[in-house]
């Protein structure tokens, strides 16, 4: 059993991302789970194997303690907030279950509602090194707890070469929530109002959406870099590999990234990312290797590290490279369902 936010809806956020991958590492385990979703609506869950309950925590509550499910041999939950309904449906059936951890939902010290959902779980699962350590720095008393990391991975194919000629671009990816602002994209607008006096021709390719997006478009218009800041909301697939492949850097310095699977897209596409030396994001990218950590808090050294990338074609490449190479090693889908499919050969 999944028991995740969203899983139906598409909404691909990286918590949703995730809980597709754990469900096919299932499948690829002989196992088929029900899916218990928090956000989803009941009519985009219609089959036995979907429940979704449309943002109403206590009928899923309720439910959880009511109602006769497919019985599970394990269980996976994908959010802390969502840890008492896992608790609830373990003790039911009698069967162990596991709490992912992700990120900025786990570096606070936790209401008691989470730590109830947490006294009775087998594992804690975490995306990094930096999440879990983080998590215990919030949470001390929580620290005795059985965890272990597995670093995520993403399904890309990776491409021996370009058909595409790279732009003066810089690209970051990701939603455009006012509750994320953490992602860096106010810093990089600013980073660019000094870039452009160098390299006057580079532009600033924003792919996601979100309610923070008039608020940055305003931003952009304040530095007069409307022209400069191109704002394409949510694209296809085939669309964001083409951006991918014909941007010259990937950039998103975020303060807040428990992983971030942006920056595995990126490599897998031979780009040279930028990200932030404060977040888990040092775990993926590679400073000096296969991009640049830069301080969040310093707008100069952002913007020099991105010139350093889009006026040196070798240095792009072979950064771009390396990344690839990393990539293939550590950080594809095989190698996350090869890093679960070890827990839960011991649970299921």
């Amino acid at each position: 059993m999944i028991i995740c936010p969203s899983f139906y809806d598409e909404r691909f956020d990286g918590i949703g991302r995730v809980s597709k991958m754990v469900e096919q590492t299932f499948l690829e385990m002989g196992h088929q789970p029900q899916i218990l979703s928090a956000n989803d609506s009941e009519e985009l869950c219609s089959s036995e194997l979907g429940v979704g309950y449309g943002r109403n925590y206590p009928k899923m509550v309720f439910s959880a303690l009511t109602r006769s499910f497919l019985p599970p041999k394990t269980i996976v939950c994908m959010h802390l907030g969502l840890a008492p309904v896992a608790r609830i449906i373990s003790q039911r059936y009698g069967v162990p279950y596991l709490v992912f951890l992700h990120g900025i939902e786990a570096w606070q010290a936790l209401n008691l509602r989470r730590r109830w959902g947490l006294l009775k779980v087998q594992q804690l699962l975490s995306n990094s090194n930096f999440t879990l350590r983080h998590f215990h720095d919030y949470n001390p008393t929580l620290s005795h707890i059985p965890s272990v990391v597995i670093p995520l991975g993403i399904g890309i194919e990776s491409k021996e070469a370009t058909d595409l000629v790279q732009k003066p671009q810089i690209l970051i990816v990701g939603r455009l929530d006012q509750s994320e602002q953490y992602k860096g994209h106010r810093l990089l607008i600013r980073s660019l109002d000094l870039i452009v006096k160098e390299y006057p021709e580079v532009q600033l390719i924003v792919v996601g959406d979100g309610d923070d997006r008039p608020n940055l478009e305003h931003f952009a218009d304040q530095f007069s870099l409307r022209e400069r800041v191109k704002f394409l909301g949510k694209v296809s697939d085939s669309r964001l590999s083409q951006l991918y492949r014909e941007s010259m850097v990937f950039a998103m310095p975020s303060k807040g990234e428990g992983f971030g699977l942006a920056y595995l897209e990126a490599m897998a596409h031979g780009l040279p990312c930028i990200c932030s030396d404060v977040d888990a994001a040092r775990e993926v990218v590679q400073h000096g290797e296969t991009g640049y950590a830069v301080d969040p808090l310093n707008l100069f050294d952002l913007a020099e590290k991105l010139l350093a990338l889009l006026t040196h074609p070798k240095r792009r490449k072979t950064m771009g490279q390396a990344g690839k190479e990393r990539y293939l090693k550590h950080f594809t889908e095989k190698h996350f369902q090869a890093r679960l499919q070890k827990v839960l050969t011991l649970k299921v």
